[in-house]
């Protein structure tokens, strides 16, 4: 799987080459948005091997045909859970840019729905206001046991990137330092090589599908409203992107 993603990361600076063999003065930047991807995806497939996800995928094998042949069943594994899950509609998306109806609707995702009892609980009365709303857009329905459940979700739901990054900050506000006993937090920063980045994807990979196969197993099902986070990223200006050789 390794051996093919490096492939993959050098035919597509091969062809970053050829393009700057034709234009000299064409920039990454430029070269990523030819492509349909943003630049910091582009980075990260280009600089460290990390392997695009589906939508990036698609639009990189249509603009560079040579990396179709290394575009196997093996290597799409690793975008399997985009593939079984469906993207928001932009009606959705819109709605759900405000706190308590994201709230309300990521309640009403979970396997067992929620109750209103549940919505007071964490949200109080503008919770319940998000709750007849997401009710009357039909995006959430209430069950026979008196639960309220999204549409969605047998199929689940995967957020754009902007919407997650603006909710990731939601649920950092909802963090308590005070809970010691049942929460976790951490951060840890350092200068890393390649390879050392690879590492570090493998883990955060590994733990977001642990995290995963414990909330979905029923023996842990329950009525405590539980969430988790995790990311990890390069630091570096955008401004800087073209000219960076590395972190000093």
């Amino acid at each position: 799987m390794e051996g093919r993603t490096e492939k993959f990361s050098d035919i597509l600076k091969d062809y970053v080459l050829e393009r700057k063999k034709v234009n000299p003065k064409i920039s990454e930047s430029q070269i990523a948005k030819n492509l349909g991807v943003s630049i910091t995806s582009f980075h990260r497939i280009l600089n460290y091997n990390a392997f695009p996800s589906v939508p990036n995928l698609l639009k990189l094998c249509k603009s560079v045909p040579k990396l179709k042949s290394l575009v196997t069943e093996e290597m799409l594994e690793v975008t399997k859970e985009s593939k079984t899950g469906k993207y928001m509609g932009k009606e959705l998306e819109n709605l759900i840019s405000e706190k308590h109806l994201f709230i309300a609707y990521a309640l009403a995702l979970s396997s067992h729905g929620v109750t209103e009892e549940g919505i007071l609980y964490c949200l109080g009365h503008e919770g319940i206001k998000a709750l007849s709303i997401l009710i009357e857009k039909g995006f959430v329905i209430k069950k026979d046991n008196n639960r309220y459940k999204a549409i969605e979700t047998d199929k689940g739901i995967i957020l754009s990137f902007k919407v997650l990054k603006k909710h990731i900050k939601i649920l950092a506000e909802k963090y308590k330092p005070d809970n010691v006993a049942n929460n976790y937090i951490y951060y840890k920063m350092e200068t890393l090589n390649k390879e050392g980045m690879r590492e570090l994807y493998k883990i955060h990979k590994e733990t977001h599908r642990k995290v995963q196969r414990l909330m979905e197993k029923e023996e842990y099902k329950g009525d405590t409203p539980a969430f988790s986070v995790g990311f990890f990223d390069m630091l570096f200006l955008e401004a800087s992107n073209n000219k960076r050789r590395g972190v000093r």
